[in-house]
């Protein structure tokens, strides 16, 4: 992942189909994404709806808590809460669990 980077290292039909499934999203869960690429977060910002839930997973809260900072600031909006450890800890306390059924 480049921050700058012009393009996507995949065909441009799948990121038409994913541009066209952006806006059905109600829920995001971002495991392990820095949310650095200026390209993919104008894609996501342009696209998604406002009143998104967003789950961040990173190596630990604080590092999710600033994941999600990065993507306040790049403009996407939505209701974003950090889970407390990285993705091992996510699947034994089951932290996805009420996320996903709300």
């Amino acid at each position: 992942p480049v921050e700058t980077k012009q393009g996507y290292e995949c065909p441009g039909e799948h990121v038409d189909a994913l541009r066209d499934c952006i806006p059905e999203l109600r829920k995001l869960l971002v495991i392990g994404w820095s949310a650095t690429e200026n390209q993919f977060l104008q894609l996501l910002r342009d696209n998604l709806r406002s009143n998104l839930q967003v789950m961040v997973v990173a190596s630990g809260q604080d590092s999710a808590t600033t994941v999600i900072n990065r993507l306040k600031h790049a403009g996407i909006r939505g209701e974003f809460s950090p889970a407390s450890g990285g993705f091992s800890a996510l699947v034994v306390r089951r932290e996805t669990d009420a996320f996903l059924q709300s």
